[in-house]
């Protein structure tokens, strides 16, 4: 097929190891390593995402920022990582 498309056959083998579906269980669609590698990195996304919320909760709670009402101190920013 490499020499017939004029495709290196390594391409070709890593197309299909990336596209061919893993056996998994509990669930009605397949899953191939691409996907899987894309959960992996919103999963780590999610992580560092929950350390930073966690950090500047505890940076508001030691400063006294958090109130209860519409007037607290401790203001969400965003976050460009």
């Amino acid at each position: 097929m490499s020499s017939e498309y004029g495709i290196y056959g390594g391409t070709i083998y890593k197309w299909i190891k990336a596209l061919k579906p893993i056996d998994h269980i509990d669930s009605d669609t397949p899953l191939n390593q691409k996907d899987i590698q894309a959960m992996q990195k919103r999963i780590r996304e999610l992580e560092m995402e929950n350390e930073i919320l966690k950090k500047a909760t505890n940076v508001c709670s030691i400063a006294g920022f958090f109130t209860y009402g519409s007037d607290s101190k401790c203001k969400i920013i965003p976050i460009i990582i």
